[in-house]
């Protein structure tokens, strides 16, 4: 999965023949997941940290979240959550 996200790849493209036997010959001991997979799994870990910043909110206010993710130059995936609160009154 690290490898489709970091080189931009859709996640569609692991049906493909020649993509599976490429990162077979990288790596003959990878598993392979679907594109659904794959995606179901995407979805569900980016949901995990935003529900988690969802029930440390308080209820009465407004908020704005964003999402961002990279890879830094030492090869660390990082992920940062930005919430803006607006209060209601």
């Amino acid at each position: 999965m690290v490898g489709f996200v970091s080189a931009h790849v859709p996640w569609y493209s692991i049906s493909k023949l020649e993509v599976r036997r490429s990162y077979k010959v990288l790596r003959d001991y990878i598993v392979l997941l679907s594109a659904m997979t794959l995606g179901n799994i995407w979805r569900r870990e980016y949901a995990l940290p935003l529900d988690a910043i969802k029930k440390q909110l308080r209820l009465r206010n407004k908020v704005s979240l964003a999402l961002d993710g990279w890879t830094s130059t030492n090869k660390l995936a990082i992920m940062s959550f930005i919430a803006y609160y607006m209060d209601r009154h």
